[in-house]
């Protein structure tokens, strides 16, 4: 069933993209291509290799907040296995968390899932709390329909208010109280049932964070703020290779910022046609060239790729070292 889900909504997405480079026009996606150099698309992917060592040093000060230090090069490992797995399956911002909680050495899985967690839920409160800026200033300085400026405040809005709870809930036992509503609704998998115990510790590593640790989000805060700079820089550059016209820091940072829904929508794989579909609606309403919207997706798509590839090349070799382990202790345990 889940992979029938999966092959229909790849198809769903890949019909969407059709229809919209059908729409703009293979030729002038070609041209814009053709006008980033050899040297602009290094610099791109530069860029986003700052971007991936910002986040990872962001989840790695959380990690070692316990004074357990834990290895650079392994959990930037694990975190482009984890931009893999969540870009080339339909979860998008999620999904591939338990691969780079499974791929940090030296440490209690429980603990390096729990830090996962607080990691992507920082990474959510700070792109909801731009989404909400760019919302701000998009209502302020440009025209559109008032149905519009309602959607875009409901989403920014709600999404705030559920971070908000949701960060409340994990002080106290985020999964330990979803165990419990699901008791309350006859809602008892056995799997849940068994791992009771291992539940309530990943809670007490997650509330440990906000509990002991409070400068510690705040910090981590920062940081991420440093890399949504990075991002805009990153769409910036993109769109001045492209010579775009009329192109500013003030729409860059709200290209971002307003194409954020397409990212949260877990239904198609790397949000193949959403991206594309909402990148035209928003240069539409920015007043810039649409087309440059599905060039400049696709770029980064280019991108994202590149780096999805070494992630999967990450993980093949987290993989094969596991099985060395395997094969190296197996006569001693015969032994």
């Amino acid at each position: 069933m889940a992979r029938k889900l999966l092959n229909i909504s790849l198809l769903a997405g890949l019909i969407l993209f059709v229809l919209v480079i059908y729409k703009t026009g293979l030729s002038q996606i070609i041209r814009d291509f053709k006008t980033i150099s050899w040297l602009n698309f290094l610099y791109l992917m530069i860029l986003r290799l700052v971007y991936w060592i910002s986040r990872t040093y962001n989840w790695k000060m959380i990690l070692d907040h316990k004074k357990n230090p834990t290895s650079f090069p392994a959990m930037f490992s694990a975190r482009l296995a984890d931009h893999a797995i969540s870009y080339l399956t339909p979860s998008n911002l999620f999904g591939g968390e338990p691969v780079r909680a499974l791929m940090t050495p030296h440490t209690n899985k429980r603990q390096a899932m729990a830090s996962v967690i607080v990691d992507k839920t920082i990474e959510l409160v700070s792109i909801i709390s731009f989404t909400i800026i760019g919302v701000i200033l998009a209502i302020s300085r440009l025209r559109m329909p008032l149905k519009v400026k309602i959607v875009f405040l409901c989403f920014s809005f709600g999404a705030a208010i559920f971070l908000f709870l949701l960060v409340l809930r994990q002080k106290k036992g985020f999964f330990t109280w979803m165990v419990k509503l699901l008791s309350k609704i006859k809602i008892k998998p056995r799997i849940i049932q068994r791992s009771q115990e291992k539940i309530a510790e990943l809670d007490h590593h997650i509330s440990s964070y906000y509990r002991h640790h409070p400068g510690l989000f705040f910090r981590a805060y920062f940081f991420y703020a440093l890399t949504f700079f990075i991002w805009t820089l990153e769409i910036h550059l993109t769109l001045v290779y492209m010579d775009t016209a009329g192109i500013t820091w003030v729409k860059s940072f709200l290209i971002i910022t307003l194409t954020t829904i397409a990212a949260l929508i877990p239904a198609i794989p790397g949000a193949l046609g959403i991206n594309e579909i909402t990148n035209v609606a928003v240069f539409a309403l920015l007043g810039l060239p649409p087309e440059k919207g599905v060039s400049l997706s696709l770029v980064r798509r280019v991108i994202s790729l590149i780096y999805a590839g070494l992630g999967l090349l990450c993980l093949s070799y987290f993989q094969f070292k596991e099985r060395k382990k395997k094969k190296t202790k197996l006569p001693l345990s015969i032994q």
